[in-house]
């Protein structure tokens, strides 16, 4: 895009009365370029997120592709970023829910239309926020032409009440998880662009009267061990994910995860108490920027870092805990050491 074009449509948002809402199809990875007055080329433009600042939000469409050189499946959670960011500055976004694009014939089949719910849905579920849109179809415009057109007033998706989220969403590696009042979605995103949702529906009705339980013994307090995790972002920060689990009980799932972050270059703190034993800490990111993002663990009470390095790559640290004393702290490649822990 041009700069005269640019800057007219800046001058044109900026001259709007305040009462109007306004709003383009420009935030985007695909097709995210500037014009370069000193090359005279089009360059990359991170994902003209410049235009938020003149704008009350964006419509995103092709959500699914981006740059040549990148995953399919990476572009999507790319596009789910750009629309978070944008959502948590409190932006409106329109996310357009076709898994999609033609150009001449759009009809489907129920079948279909049932299938193309399941993991769109999802998409949108994830990024949800107060100022937040979901537009099942191909196109938002407001045509007479049938073949736009499709009927969802009978989709029990679209039916069902959602409520308000419980948190904000959790991604481990390329699974994306929230939960609702009514609802729990799972959006699995595949490298191969083909890409699952699942969900678990409750109709929120009120369970039946059950007489008051009785009382249980307080259970005496279990001595833990308090511990920070402090993550220092990058620019690159959908790639960036972690989680400690119990080293001994692989299959036990995550005691403390982070991850889906929406702020480059701040600081995300998280903190937990930890029984006696061993645990692993494993934190990912394929960026490959080094030098920039780092993570380290410490003690609450002390102060004392255990567990320190730089974002860039993958690794694991397993480390224990006997009587709030640490045992050992080593890379899993050396892990052997606790065998007799």
């Amino acid at each position: 895009m041009g700069t005269e074009h640019s800057n007219m449509i800046e001058d044109l948002m900026n001259t709007l009365p305040d009462d109007v809402i306004k709003m383009g199809n420009f935030l985007r990875q695909r097709d995210s370029y500037r014009y370069d007055e000193e090359t005279d080329t089009l360059v990359p433009h991170n994902g003209n997120r410049w235009r938020l600042a003149y704008s009350d939000g964006s419509y995103l469409e092709n959500v699914h592709n981006g740059p040549a050189n990148q995953p399919e499946g990476e572009s999507l959670i790319v596009s789910m970023q750009l629309a978070r960011e944008a959502l948590m500055k409190g932006k409106i976004i329109f996310w357009n829910g076709s898994p999609m694009n033609c150009l001449n014939d759009c009809t489907v089949t129920e079948n279909e239309m049932s299938e193309f719910i399941k993991p769109t849905l999802a998409e949108y579920l994830i990024i949800a926020e107060e100022y937040g849109y979901f537009n099942f179809m191909v196109t938002p415009d407001a045509t007479d032409n049938p073949r736009w057109m499709w009927e969802t007033s009978a989709m029990d998706e679209l039916n069902r009440p959602l409520g308000v989220p419980k948190g904000p969403p959790v991604r481990v590696g390329n699974d994306f998880s929230r939960h609702f009042d009514h609802v729990s979605v799972v959006l699995t995103v595949g490298n191969n662009g083909i890409n699952e949702g699942t969900y678990k529906w409750s109709d929120g009705a009120p369970p039946s009267p059950l007489p008051p339980p009785t009382p249980l013994p307080t259970p005496s307090p279990v001595p833990c061990t308090h511990i920070k995790v402090d993550i220092a972002t990058h620019s690159h920060i959908s790639e960036i994910s972690w989680s400690i689990k119990d080293y001994l009980n692989p299959f036990g799932g995550d005691i403390l995860i982070g991850g889906f972050y929406t702020q480059h270059q701040a600081s995300y703190i998280q903190n937990e108490c930890f029984e006696a034993g061993v645990y692993s800490f494993s934190i990912s990111d394929v960026s490959g920027l080094t030098g920039i993002g780092t993570y380290k663990l410490s003690f609450v009470d002390s102060g004392k870092v255990f567990i320190e390095g730089q974002l860039g790559d993958a690794k694991e640290y397993v480390f224990g805990f006997v009587d709030h004393d640490m045992v050992h702290v080593v890379d899993s490649c050396d892990s052997s050491v606790l065998s007799g822990y």
